[in-house]
Formats: structure tokens, C-alpha cells, sequence
């Protein structure tokens, strides 16, 4: 399992990918956008557990990357 956390802003998303052993995989920056944060997805390859704040962007990330990963925790800030 992979773990993939993203950091939203109403302009942009960080994104870093650990690997279960806490080996840095991926890490960058992108405008917010739903096919830059699947190309990650696709990049590392599942299985990928995705964990993010909840905030106001918080439903529509769940509900468009529901299908698109293993797992996905929303934590509370």
C-alpha cells in the first residue's frame, strides 16, 4: 500500500506519496486539478490509500477519486 496525501488550496494541491516503509515515492505541486491528482494515481500504481483535510473542497475530492484509489481517509484538521 501506498499512501498518497494531498494538501488542498482553492488554487493549487501539494502531493507527496510515501510507500508503506515511509520511502518517499512522489512529491509535487500542480494547479488544482482532478487529472493532474489521477495522473499521480496512475503514475505510482495502486494499491494507494489517499488522505486529505476535510475542508470545503473536501466532498467534491471524495467524490470524484472515490473509485480511483483503494482507500480514502479524510482526517479532521
Amino acid at each position: 500500500m501506498k499512501y498518497m496525501s494531498l494538501e488542498l488550496s482553492t488554487r493549487s494541491i501539494e502531493c507527496t506519496v510515501m510507500s508503506k516503509r515511509g520511502d518517499l515515492i512522489h512529491c509535487s505541486s500542480f494547479i488544482l486539478s482532478l487529472e493532474k491528482v489521477r495522473d499521480v494515481i496512475d503514475k505510482v500504481k495502486l494499491p494507494i490509500a489517499l488522505v486529505f483535510e476535510e475542508c470545503e473542497l473536501a466532498g467534491w475530492l471524495y467524490c470524484n477519486l472515490v473509485y480511483d484509489v483503494d482507500q480514502i481517509v479524510v482526517a479532521e484538521p
